[in-house]
């Protein structure tokens, strides 16, 4: 997993319904933008490779080479107890356990956000997640207060680098040529 600084990282989640109409997580619409980050050095954390071939040889040593569809992985944020962003991800939460519990369990959140890297102009896309970890409660005791880690599995994080995009799921943009 890739550590990213966040002097210069912006992180949105948007939540999602099944029927695809977006859950309102209470922060100026739809979209979640993450603040109130954790100091630690871990704060985001991202799949820092992605496996796209495969490769087998054969018994005269013969390369075979075939593609794999795997794109995703997990994106774990941590943020500070005093977090806003804290807020709006255990409204969620709350939402999920209250589905599971009522017998709706089919009615869940999917997510898609990005993550983009202002200083080196990089951009991930992130599509069709699930938030798979959530933090759950209070630190007790007298110590300081625990930051909050929140851990969403994505099948799909596209990359795109410098205007060039290679999400094939979705139109795809070239807005810089790729070679000179």
């Amino acid at each position: 997993m890739a550590q990213l600084g966040l002097a210069n990282i912006t992180v949105a989640f948007s939540p999602f319904m099944r029927d695809g109409t977006r859950y309102d997580a209470g922060q100026d619409g739809d979209t979640i933008e993450v603040t109130g980050w954790s100091d630690d050095a871990d704060a985001l954390l991202m799949p820092d490779e992605f496996e796209i071939m495969n490769t087998r040889f054969g018994a005269s040593g013969d390369l075979s080479a075939f593609r794999t569809g795997m794109r995703g992985g997990d994106v774990t944020i941590k943020l500070l107890p005093t977090s806003p962003t804290v807020i709006h991800l255990m409204k969620c939460v709350a939402f999920i356990i209250v589905q599971n519990e009522s017998g709706t369990p089919d009615n869940v959140l999917t997510w898609d956000g990005s993550v983009t890297d202002h200083a080196n102009k990089y951009k991930y896309a992130l599509r069709d997640g699930v938030l798979v970890a959530a933090p759950l409660g209070v630190t007790i005791g007298s110590g300081d207060a625990a930051n909050r880690m929140f851990r969403f599995s994505f099948p799909q994080i596209i990359p795109e680098y410098d205007g060039a995009s290679f999400d094939t799921t979705r139109q795809r943009s070239l807005d810089v040529p790729l070679s000179n």
